[in-house]
C-alpha cells in the first residue's frame, strides 16, 4: 500500500494483506486534510531471472488542512520475506534524503515507516514531493498497490529488458464496486536495452481503489 499520516491520506493502514482487501476496506477511514495531486510509480525489472524488481514511488500533494503536516508514513509491501536493510529503502523529501524514525514491522511482509519532513507542510502548500525508494523480489511476476490517499492524476511506468518475452497488463480495481478493468497504454519506448511501457489515469485515483501489473 501507499503514503498514509497525521493529516495525509489514511492514519491507519490496513491490518490485512492486499488479497483480503475486499474485506478490509470497509474498515478504512480517510483524512482529507491533504490530498496527491499527482503519484508516480516508476518499477524497473532489474532481473527477470529472480524478479528483482526496484521500486520508486513519487508523491505530489498538497495540504488542505489549517494544521501543518510534519511527519508521513509508508508502507510498503512484499510478497517474500524481507529484513528491511534487505530492502535498500530511501525516502526523499524534494531532493534531501530523510531520515528513518521508526520502523514496524507487522506480518513478516510488511514494514511501516514514518519520516519526519524536512520543512512542515502548511495549509495552501501544494507540489510538495515526496520519492520512496525501495526493491524487492516479485516471485509472483505481479504487483499491487492499495491507495490509501486519493490523487487527481496516476502514472506507472514499467521498464524492463527489451527482449523479455512478457506482455504486461495493468488493471485498476474498485473495490467499493467490485469492477475491474484494463487501463491502455499511453506509450511504449525503447531505449538501449530497456523498454519502458507507461500507463496513465487522468480521471483520478480513488481511495481504497487498487492497481494491478501483471507481467
Amino acid at each position: 500500500y501507499n503514503a498514509y499520516g497525521q493529516n495525509f491520506g489514511n492514519q491507519n493502514p490496513p491490518k490485512k494483506s492486499i488479497e483480503e482487501s475486499k474485506i478490509a476496506s470497509d474498515t478504512l477511514s480517510a483524512e482529507k486534510n491533504a490530498k496527491c495531486e499527482k503519484i508516480v510509480f516508476n518499477i524497473r525489472m532489474s532481473d527477470l531471472k529472480t524478479n528483482l524488481t526496484k521500486h520508486e514511488r513519487i508523491y505530489y500533494f498538497v495540504n488542505n488542512s489549517v494544521e501543518p503536516i510534519y511527519d508521513v508514513n509508508i508502507g510498503i509491501m512484499t510478497k517474500s520475506k524481507k529484513e528491511f536493510q534487505d530492502l535498500n529503502v530511501k525516502i526523499f523529501d524534494e531532493s534531501e534524503e530523510l531520515k528513518i524514525s521508526r520502523i514496524s514491522s507487522l506480518p513478516p511482509f510488511v514494514k511501516e515507516l514514518t519520516v519526519k519532513l524536512r520543512r512542515p507542510i502548511f495549509k495552501g502548500d501544494s507540489g510538495r514531493m515526496i520519492k520512496v525508494y525501495y526493491e524487492a523480489e516479485e516471485p509472483y511476476r505481479y504487483f499491487e498497490n492499495l491507495f490509501l490517499t486519493g490523487t487527481t492524476n496516476f502514472e506507472l511506468n514499467f521498464s524492463l529488458p527489451y527482449d523479455a518475452k512478457v506482455a504486461p497488463k495493468l488493471h485498476y480495481v474498485d473495490l467499493k464496486n467490485d469492477s475491474e478493468k484494463l487501463i491502455d497504454e499511453s506509450k511504449r519506448i525503447v531505449k538501449g536495452m530497456s523498454t519502458t511501457i507507461q500507463w496513465q489515469k487522468d480521471d483520478g485515483v480513488n481511495l481504497k481503489d487498487m492497481i494491478r501489473l501483471e507481467w
